[in-house]
């Protein structure tokens, strides 16, 4: 196929913005979301990887993930190693290792024959680190866990990869080149056969080489219903199934390119992943999303988002 314009590193367009508009519904749920800030209903997002635990009766937990997300522009295959130590009764350490097993780009130019081409590649993506420090616990009446959550991302991945002379888009790397900053308030809301977990979090990117990805605000919902057992097992000997659904939205801010212009990259979008979690002994727990797009408002480098997928297993030591 042939190109008729670079879409190079940030520097020139991006794709046609996809038509399923979602500032409405980006509003709405930011609106409820933040009413439950208010009701002290705070939480973090992405439950997949169980970010913050009501109770954690072990010193350790180490979680493998492994996480599919296929765009227009970008098909990618991820396994995520994390580790969470409990370094205090209120302060807990997150480790994040990911690593990319395969990452197929599409329309990659040749310089050398005018055409674009399909690029893969993999690696070590960015590497984080985070801190959990509870704010507040009780168990009864209604179990609640809230805590602030601080992350620092660090530019280990590779993001100056080349393929026919020309370098990749930054949000085709493997890496972003730069320190991520993410800070917000967590909590868990557990009642019986009920959990709940809501998120408030935001993201900041430093400039790399004339290049600043764009921030971004996310607020995230999670509920699921515990259909085994039908009474609560406090020794957790029996065997747990839940259902689960959650809700993922974000709105991003425009970036920066190399010649210091402000990109038309800004834009909402929100995600909706069901899945189940099954819990066979008290320390491992199995489980998996499926992530659909709701809808979508952003012009970049990856173009339509598709669809995605995560399956992991949990252990606690």
């Amino acid at each position: 196929m042939k190109r008729k314009k670079s879409r190079n590193d940030l520097r020139n367009t991006t794709p046609k913005r996809p038509d399923r508009s979602c500032s409405g519904a980006f509003e709405f749920f930011f609106s409820v979301v933040s009413l439950s800030v208010l009701l002290g209903g705070v939480g973090w997002g992405q439950a997949e990887t169980n970010l913050l635990k009501l109770n954690r009766p072990s010193r350790y937990s180490l979680g493998q993930f492994f996480e599919f997300s296929e765009f227009e522009e970008k098909t990618q295959y991820v396994m995520r190693n994390e580790l969470m130590v409990g370094l205090h009764p209120k302060l807990d350490l997150k480790l994040s290792f990911p690593s990319v097993l395969h990452q197929r780009v599409r329309h990659v130019l040749d310089e050398t024959s005018g055409f674009d081409r399909n690029v893969d590649i993999y690696g070590t993506g960015d590497v984080s680190i985070g801190l959990h420090g509870t704010l507040l616990r009780r168990m009864k009446p209604t179990g609640q866990r809230v805590a602030v959550i601080l992350e620092v991302v660090l530019p280990t991945g590779v993001d100056d990869k080349k393929e026919f002379f020309v370098r990749m888009d930054r949000r085709k790397q493997l890496g972003s080149g730069a320190f991520g900053f993410r800070g917000g308030f967590a909590n868990v809301i557990e009642r019986d056969r009920h959990h709940l977990s809501t998120s408030v979090y935001y993201q900041h990117w430093t400039r790399h080489e004339e290049i600043r990805l764009g921030p971004s605000l996310h607020v995230d919902a999670g509920y699921s219903y515990r259909f085994l057992p039908v009474l609560n097992d406090p020794t957790g000997s029996e065997l747990e199934l839940r259902g689960v659904v959650e809700v993922a939205s974000s709105y991003r801010w425009s970036s920066l390119n190399a010649a210091g212009r402000w990109l038309k990259d800004e834009g909402p979008e929100v995600w909706i992943k069901p899945g189940f979690e099954v819990k066979p002994s008290g320390g491992m727990k199995i489980l998996a999303r499926v992530s659909l797009p709701v809808c979508q408002d952003r012009e970049d480098e990856l173009g339509e988002r598709r669809w995605g997928a995560t399956f992991g297993i949990q252990f606690d030591f």
